[in-house]
């Protein structure tokens, strides 16, 4: 006596189905050059999300997240903190405190470094943990440096990045420290959830494909 036959690929093509509708994420990316400097905040909006600068003057205490208050300076090659000896970049305990009107995973910054000297810089998150320190080679062939941070994980709604380069006030190139020229965020209540790797749907759907083929072997056996 015959039985009847099934697609005995249909699981299997169900679990590529669910693999390939995982929905991709993007970060909203900040790009400063020219515009309205030397004011102690700067506010940026980019699809719908808010951003905050304000500008610290040399002696920033990264610890407990205060300091006297400066000018954020704004270039062509980003933004930096006003007053010298610096003249506008973040060096010798300056720096920039960047705040974000939702909590975000913070995923790149872009840095301009263009010198004979390494520069270097500390980022300290929303509880004033530091979370990267960061030298930057000024011989490299371009000025711009991305730095890639969607694999640390960095969340929160408030991220401070302090120059810790020594000044060299007084000798031939006095000019040290960096520029932010862009920073990449994504707003935590828009990252999608990761969807289940492939070998794990794919398990499923065998696990799958052997419950239905028992199934026709006790059925053919009460025949």
């Amino acid at each position: 006596m015959s039985t009847r036959r099934g697609p005995c690929f249909v699981p299997i093509l169900l679990a590529g189905a669910l693999v390939a509708a995982g929905p991709a994420t993007a970060a909203t990316v900040f790009s400063f050059g020219d515009g309205v400097d030397d004011l102690t905040s700067l506010g940026f909006t980019q699809s719908g999300l808010g951003l905050t600068v304000e500008g610290f003057n040399r002696g920033y205490d990264p610890v407990t997240g205060t300091g006297a208050r400066r000018g954020v300076n704004q270039g062509v090659n980003g933004l930096g903190v006003s007053g010298n000896p610096e003249s506008g970049r973040i060096a010798a305990g300056k720096a920039l405190r960047f705040t974000f009107s939702d909590a975000v995973s913070l995923t790149s910054l872009v840095i301009h470094e263009s010198g004979r000297e390494a520069e270097s810089f500390d980022l300290y998150d929303s509880t004033n943990t530091l979370v990267l320190s960061q030298v930057i080679n000024g011989d490299a062939a371009s000025p711009f440096h991305t730095i890639p941070l969607a694999g640390l994980n960095l969340m929160g709604n408030a991220f401070t990045l302090v120059g810790t380069s020594v000044s060299q006030f007084g000798t031939p190139n006095p000019n040290r420290g960096i520029r932010v020229q862009g920073v990449s965020a994504e707003a935590a209540g828009r990252i999608s959830a990761v969807p289940a790797p492939a070998s794990i749907l794919l398990g499923l759907g065998g696990l799958g494909l052997f419950g239905w083929t028992a199934r026709r072997r006790r059925r053919g056996r009460d025949f």
